[in-house]
């Protein structure tokens, strides 16, 4: 069997193939990457293991030849670029650079105006289709400065300046008209009425306006929202954990998913939760918008994610993925699928401007042929169907409607991230405080 996975340019890459054994008694698999190899041996049927090789691809492609000493079985393959090991710089007035180009913190809000801008995107700082970190160089701090108009405080409903602070005279007055130069930012945060607003970067497509509230799930209550209940008793092919409802629970302000060290009736050493819509909501198009915090430890993999309700025929897109041995970086990805075999993925990177156990929004914007992800507001990765076609890779994401997952799973040795150290703390719990879709 061949198989032919895409990447944008070359690079040093991480490649995990899944294999799930179709033979009937045990086989071995041999794997071929360019002049690495691997074997797979002694599988028993329905086994499945995972096999890690890191090396360079050089190109835009990388052929995986896979020999079977019987029934060929499914495979499934993963591409995760490796940064380079030499930090990204950081932006000046606290415009994290790296890899979504973050821009410099808000101007201050007068008390009667709207929120701020966050400055827009460096245009330096770019992001590579795969999802490599981008770099900043001294240009990439925040965005110009906006001041106040130095004279003409605002009025009760004047806005700050794009995304400059308000100097001490551009402060709210209870009459005063606007200042000049106190033009309203593009990206200030969502108000009441209205979903959050997406900062672009530099050269990224425009994207579709969503601006009805069509589903508000708050995890606020003592059971879980309409349409969403906890998955319980599988383990969907990871190599560690199994689901379990009792890993579920509400604290009143958000829903916890908790892993835990146990060895499950199946076998495998952790529990943990996973809470999903399937066959409660599903929906086609749209914004969505995740807020949640993270726990630290390596080992820790935490996904918010969706699927169509026919997977793994069609496609999924995870709006974040963490491997929280690393509180800082974020993975977006899609992928297309064929059974259990991947067909191909895309996976881009980006950077949180504080650690993932503090709250965040994690954003996506599916529109027809694009899918732009975004944390806290910014847009820091985008793949279209052009992108796709122009790859030889076909674009599942236009068919149907899908639905909601979110979990933290425990990886196991040859899984993405690699497993807990004696450094991680279990059990360990996610927080969902709520999950919103504009269309």
């Amino acid at each position: 069997m061949l198989l032919h996975e895409h990447v944008s340019s070359s690079g040093v890459f991480d490649v995990w193939v899944r294999i799930e054994s179709a033979a009937t008694s045990k086989s071995v698999v041999d794997l071929e990457f360019g002049s690495a190899t691997r074997r797979a041996a002694n599988l028993v049927p329905g086994q499945r293991t995972v096999v890690r090789v890191r090396l360079p691809i050089h190109g835009h492609s990388l052929t995986i030849r896979a020999f079977a000493q019987r029934a060929m079985p499914d495979l499934n393959v993963t591409l995760l670029r490796v940064p380079p090991s030499k930090p990204s710089t950081r932006g000046s007035s606290g415009g994290s650079a790296g890899t979504g180009g973050f821009s410099g913190s808000g101007g201050s809000t007068g008390s009667g105006g709207s929120t701020g801008s966050a400055g827009s995107t460096a245009s330096s700082a770019s992001t590579s289709s795969t999802g490599s970190s981008g770099s900043s160089d001294p240009s990439g701090s925040s965005g110009s400065s906006g001041s106040a108009g130095s004279t003409g405080s605002s009025g009760s409903g004047g806005s700050t300046g794009s995304s400059g602070s308000s100097g001490s005279s551009g402060s709210t007055g209870s009459s005063g008209s606007t200042g000049s130069s106190g033009s309203t930012g593009s990206t200030g945060s969502s108000g009441s009425n209205g979903p959050p607003t997406i900062t672009l970067r530099s050269g990224f497509a425009a994207v579709a306006g969503y601006p009805t509230l069509a589903k508000d799930f708050e995890f606020s209550g003592s059971s879980l929202p309409s349409d969403w209940a906890a998955g319980n008793d599988f383990n969907w092919g990871y190599a560690a954990t199994e689901w379990m409802g009792s890993q579920v629970s509400m604290t009143g302000s958000s829903a916890s998913l908790t892993a835990t060290q146990k060895t499950t009736n199946d076998g495998f050493p952790y529990e943990s939760g996973w809470l999903s819509t399937s066959g409660g909501y599903s929906f086609q198009y749209g914004m969505v918008d995740y807020r949640a915090k993270m726990p630290a430890g390596q080992g820790l993999w935490s996904g918010l994610w969706m699927i169509n309700p026919g997977y793994p025929t069609t496609g999924e897109i995870d709006i974040s993925e963490q491997l929280l041995g690393n509180l800082r970086s974020v993975y977006g990805s899609a992928h297309a699928w064929n059974g259990n075999t991947q067909l191909w993925g895309e996976t881009q990177t980006g950077t949180l401007t504080s650690d993932a156990t503090g709250w965040h929004d994690y954003q996506l914007i599916w529109q027809p042929g694009l899918l732009t992800w975004a944390i806290d507001g910014v847009a820091y990765a985008q793949y279209s169907k052009a992108q796709a076609t122009a790859a030889g890779q076909n674009w599942p994401f236009d068919t149907d409607s899908m639905y909601l997952i979110a979990d933290l799973a425990v990886a196991g040795p040859d899984e993405w991230g690699g497993p807990p150290n004696a450094a991680s703390v279990l059990p360990a719990s996610m927080q969902l405080q709520y999950v919103k879709i504009w269309q």
